[in-house]
């Protein structure tokens, strides 16, 4: 299974994004949901977040703050507007919430990932690259769209006067880091053909998931080549010690040893004659995926595939 990380800035169309895979049968998990599930009313994490944004964020009366260290969490709701207010008030504020939400987004993400069975799953997240997830991601795609175009979504969506969207935004990276993160971006800005793009990012997909695959016919084909160039050692010290008693040994007098090295390395031969043809298919394979890479996206497929798999190799 792959994660496919979604990320971006807010209102630059994530969720539309993430529609368009469903609709084309990949599973997405929401992480705005996840986090709404994690600051469900009565849960321990509200009690961090009034300690680090004010006890004033959590509604009910019951709620209040009993003493320094404690709150009555069983009837708490979080006020959501309020810890926008002040945890997107600044990058370091923003960074805060995320340090509190993100460990309990992360394990249920997580959790969700074992209940699918799915090739490619994608998680959208504006902060995914600063979650504990971001090491899970085999890739990451950034969706992007001009800033006036993200400000009339935000106040559209979440019913919010202008001043608020634009503090809002400004507590987020701009576009520039997330196209540097991003292994594949997504410009929906509406000038750009937004089916176009996700058939070019299937496409890379497709060359990911043929990947492993030809990875291990080339594994095979790897140890058939060792085992017949460390085969040549001991037939090249036959040879020599042939060549010495040339006139002395007969087919009855060769040792069984020699015969049984003789038969192994012409059964060794033959499965590297059988596989030379196979390596090179695979070369013309890995050529054909060059040239369409070529064709693909602001980073090319090649690159994409490459970094991806050094992400693995570090993992590992």
């Amino acid at each position: 299974m792959r994660l496919i990380g979604i990320t971006g800035q807010t209102g630059a169309g994530k969720s539309t994004v993430c529609a368009a895979l469903a609709a084309r049968g990949y599973p997405v998990i929401d992480g705005d949901i996840l986090a709404r599930q994690a600051t469900r009313p009565g849960s321990p994490l509200l009690a961090e977040l009034a300690a680090e944004f004010g006890e004033d964020i959590l509604i009910n009366a019951e709620c209040k703050m009993q003493n320094a260290e404690s709150f009555n969490l069983e009837n708490a709701e979080l006020d959501r507007k309020l810890l926008a207010q002040r945890a997107f008030a600044s990058p370091e504020a923003t960074k805060k919430l995320n340090a509190i939400i993100h460990p309990a987004i992360a394990e249920m993400a997580r959790e969700r990932l074992t209940e699918l069975n799915a090739p490619i799953v994608f998680l959208e997240g504006a902060a995914l690259h600063e979650s504990p997830l971001a090491d899970d991601c085999a890739m990451f795609v950034a969706v992007t769209a001009p800033e006036d175009i993200r400000l009339e979504r935000i106040i559209a969506r979440d019913k919010l006067s202008t001043e608020e969207a634009r503090l809002r935004m400004s507590a987020q990276n701009d576009e520039e880091f997330y196209c540097d993160i991003a292994d594949f971006v997504i410009a929906n800005d509406g000038k750009h053909n937004l089916e176009e793009q996700l058939e070019t990012l299937q496409k890379i997909l497709a060359l990911l998931e043929e990947k492993p695959r030809r990875k291990k016919i080339e594994g095979v084909i790897s140890w058939i080549f060792a085992i017949f160039y460390i085969s040549l050692i001991p037939m090249v010290i036959m040879g020599i010690i042939a060549a010495f008693k040339l006139d002395t040994l007969s087919e009855d007098s060769v040792p069984p040893i020699l015969q049984a090295i003789a038969i192994f390395f012409l059964l060794i031969l033959t499965f590297t004659l059988i596989a030379l043809p196979v390596q090179i298919v695979i070369i013309l394979l890995n050529l054909r995926d060059a040239y369409k890479a070529c064709r693909l996206g602001k980073k090319s497929a090649v690159k994409i595939i490459r970094d991806i798999w050094r992400k693995q190799r570090r993992k590992k």
